[in-house]
């Protein structure tokens, strides 16, 4: 079989999939915009996903939404101020 032909198909069964996903809501923090900008766009399964950093509600598949909200977690864990022990043994 051909791959590009191959591939359509899975394509379209991702798309099948992802349109009867249940939708979840994520709200696009205006929090992010200094780090990521307005917008930030990530590829998911070659499907490019992107959110808006302006304080609105967006809704995206569930999957989606699992990935799009762990990213963001890990975004903040990284931007987060972290203690350092400056205590020295003797």
């Amino acid at each position: 079989m051909d791959n590009g032909k191959k591939n359509k198909r899975d394509n379209s069964l991702l798309i099948k999939k992802y349109k009867n996903e249940p939708k979840v809501e994520v709200i696009g923090s205006k929090l992010y915009k200094k780090h990521l900008g307005s917008v930030y766009t990530f590829t998911y399964n070659g499907f490019p996903v992107s959110i808006k950093f302006d304080g609105t509600v967006q809704k995206y598949p569930k999957s989606i939404a699992k990935v799009l909200e762990r990213k963001l977690n890990e975004i903040a864990e990284s931007n987060a101020r972290k203690e350092i022990n400056t205590e020295v043994f003797m």
